[in-house]
């Protein structure tokens, strides 16, 4: 696995320095083991930089692979991120937003690596907890992904992330490079469940699937307002109904009974409200 590019960390960055500079700073700090066989690539769909070159040879000089790009042109996230995913030189590509990062970062990469090295699999899924502040420095902690037993059952079944979203964002999910991994930008709302039904339909076995314990490192995700929903927050079910409506039409997918909808989004609900924690955060 030496002088290899195992694993590419490709970060879409808009406007929010602070989080692209967290994950700068987790991935920079590694092992230089791990430092050896990772890169890090950035496109910046920012009106103005978010990193100087100062900045770059920062973390350049703590032998971070890392490349940054500021587009000239602004085409949207999606188009951001396939260009990323495009550009990517490693085995395995792990899209990560900028308001997402590591938790416990080099158990987590440790474990990636150990499971590349050792099962290869196709799709490396790992757990993710949402951060929201609801008063000063106290926070809600949710957990967004079920039980293993759970989320394989509905990753063998992926039409299903189309009533529950159980996996989160792409941040979550590492994808071989052999698969055909792109989004499609006719979407908005369901753009990334989207591109994960077709990841998974393509998955041929159970073992092209792992899964990453919480113990050994997970992500925490924030809520912010900029992100590429806010704008439309008023027209987000309509906007959900007429894609999912689309897709199924494309992949000939027949919608689920009602009571099917209703009872499983009513589990899911309450399984998050039962893994609800408070945390206090220091600033």
């Amino acid at each position: 696995m030496n002088n290899k590019i195992i694993l590419s960390i490709l970060i879409p960055a808009y406007k929010y320095k602070f989080g692209i500079v967290r994950l700068l700073d987790e991935f920079s700090n590694l092992d230089p083991f791990f430092k050896s066989q990772i890169e890090v690539i950035i496109f910046d769909d920012s009106e103005n930089v978010i990193l100087k070159n100062e900045e770059v040879k920062f973390y350049k000089d703590k032998s971070l692979n890392l490349f940054l790009k500021n587009n000239k042109f602004k085409n949207g996230a999606a188009s951001n991120w396939n260009s990323l995913l495009a550009s990517a030189n490693g085995i395995y590509k792990w899209l990560f937003h900028h308001d997402e990062y590591p938790v416990n970062t080099e158990g987590l990469i440790k474990n990636i690596f150990k499971i590349i090295s050792i099962k290869k699999p196709k799709v490396i899924l790992l757990p993710v907890f949402v951060e929201k502040r609801i008063f000063k420095k106290i926070h809600l902690k949710i957990r967004i992904n079920p039980p293993r037993y759970f989320l394989r059952k509905i990753c063998r079944n992926p039409e299903l992330l189309f009533i529950l979203n159980v996996i989160g964002s792409p941040s979550v999910i590492i994808v071989s490079n052999d698969l055909n991994y792109k989004f499609d930008s006719r979407f908005v709302m369901l753009i990334d469940v989207e591109a994960f039904f077709r990841i998974f339909s393509s998955l041929k076995s159970e073992v092209d699937l792992e899964l990453i314990n919480s113990c050994d490192g997970y992500l925490g995700s924030e809520l912010l307002e900029g992100s590429i929903t806010h704008n439309i927050k008023d027209k987000i079910k309509f906007i959900a109904k007429e894609e999912k409506k689309m897709i199924f039409s494309e992949n000939n997918i027949k919608d689920k009974p009602g009571f099917f909808i209703f009872f499983g989004k009513l589990i899911y609900d309450l399984y998050k409200l039962v893994n609800i924690s408070f945390i206090i955060k220091s600033y």
